[in-house]
């Protein structure tokens, strides 16, 4: 055993004086880091929903909109409500005095400076005063995330004005059926002063509703953005190629002889090569340890639970050794071991999970990526990043990355050849 650990001291300190070594597998994955967490970071920007209002001054319902679209904006915390000719927009939004500034809002949202813009027409309140039908303009840039936040904002806005006026308008329906029409000379005009009286208690009641939601947080922290991503993502992908890249060199000194020649020491030849084997492994957490620290500087939230952060290291080492002990064993030449390891790094990279949330991935494929040892890491890192998790919740990924690295060493142990 005293042998072995020789062994892996020695080619950690091969690898440590290699400059081009440190080079591609500590500074390249840094710096790899550093631009994925600015390209995909959380940008805390506010978004801004222009409003332009056709309907005029004496406007109850369009009042009551803008009303119920800044109830909700302030509800998310994440969007303002820009009003044309309003005393009352939040700092951030510079508009125009003009009401009517339809041409203005849509090249504010062109222009970047608008998340969407809603036009409310002309004879709006009118309309649904009287429960006729009515229809808003809204516009949205392509953004994804954006369009769904400022959508729902109206979208909620619209549903609680329309929830008021349907209210009205059931309330007086009701009554007309249960108690007859007024007379024809004064039919509508009462049946639009009762609509008003219920419309304006529907509104009531509405913004003081009897059952209200509480919202607690569950202590998840589910910013999958940024460094929270970039940075266990590029480190196990780094890893993994690091691991691969030794089947590579393993490969080479078979070709070379050179392993052929340590043979003649005096230890069993499992010794040599499971020696070959540690000082990359050892090589692999040291990588991984390094990368560790630079997410701590990068504020990573690892969660403070070292131990579970040293089981996810071991373990993912340990199964992406394996893998490159395996493909060691299915080449003949150096060439064909470098070409493999790259495509088969850059394959499991992304589909485990390393570039991007696999939540974004299609159900099929979160399965299909399982196949990936970095999909198991990354999922034990969720735990600790998100989930606040600790040492017991790792465990389920950290067990199928050894059982990776068992079935992986088997197989590699039949088909190697030491000649």
């Amino acid at each position: 055993m005293r042998r072995i650990f020789e062994l892996i001291l020695l080619n950690m300190r091969l690898a440590v004086q290699d400059f081009t070594n440190l080079l591609l597998l500590f500074v390249m994955p840094i710096a790899m880091m550093i631009v994925l967490a600015l390209a995909i970071g959380e940008q805390q920007t506010t978004l801004a929903i222009d409003v332009v209002n056709r309907d005029g001054d004496d406007a109850p319902m369009a009042d009551q909109f803008i009303a119920q679209l800044r109830d909700v904006s302030d509800e998310t915390e994440t969007v303002i409500v820009c009003v044309y000719g309003a005393d009352d927009n939040p700092d951030d939004c510079e508009l125009g005095d003009d009401l009517d500034n339809a041409d203005d809002a849509r090249t504010r949202l062109e222009e970047g400076n608008a998340a969407a813009a809603v036009i409310i027409p002309a004879g709006f309140s009118e309309a649904l005063q009287r429960g006729e039908p009515v229809t808003i303009t809204y516009q949205a840039e392509q953004g994804l995330n954006a369009s769904t936040v400022t959508r729902n904002t109206v979208d909620t806005a619209i549903g609680r004005v329309a929830g008021a006026v349907q209210i009205a308008e059931a309330g007086v329906s009701t009554a007309i059926e249960q108690f007859g029409a007024y007379d024809n000379g004064q039919d509508q005009a009462a049946r639009e002063e009762a609509q008003a009286s219920l419309l304006e208690r529907a509104r009531a009641a509405l913004a003081d509703p009897p059952v209200r939601v509480e919202l607690e947080s569950t202590g998840e922290d589910l910013n999958r953005l940024g460094a929270n991503q970039s940075v266990p993502g590029i480190a196990t992908m780094f890893v993994l190629l690091t691991a691969l890249n030794g089947a590579s060199t393993l490969v080479q000194e078979r070709e070379r002889g050179t392993l052929q020649r340590l043979y003649v020491l005096p230890v069993p030849k499992f010794h040599v090569v499971f020696g070959k084997l540690g000082g990359i492994y050892a090589f692999s957490v040291m990588q991984f340890v390094i990368f560790i620290v630079v997410g701590v500087l990068m504020d990573v939230s690892w969660g403070g639970n070292y131990l579970a952060i040293a089981v996810i290291v071991l373990t993912f080492a340990l199964a992406a050794n394996a893998l490159g002990f395996v493909l060691a064993t299915m080449v003949r030449t150096y060439e064909q071991a470098g070409g493999i390891a790259l495509l088969l790094g850059l394959t499991l990279a992304p589909i485990g999970g390393a570039w991007w949330p696999m939540e974004i991935m299609p159900e099929f494929m979160q399965t299909i990526g399982h196949i990936s040892p970095i999909a198991w890491a990354m999922d034990a890192f969720s735990e600790l990043l998100y989930y606040d998790g600790g040492l017991v919740d790792i465990l389920p990924m950290a067990g199928v990355l050894v059982g990776m690295a068992i079935g992986l060493t088997v197989i590699a142990v039949l088909r190697f050849g030491y000649e």
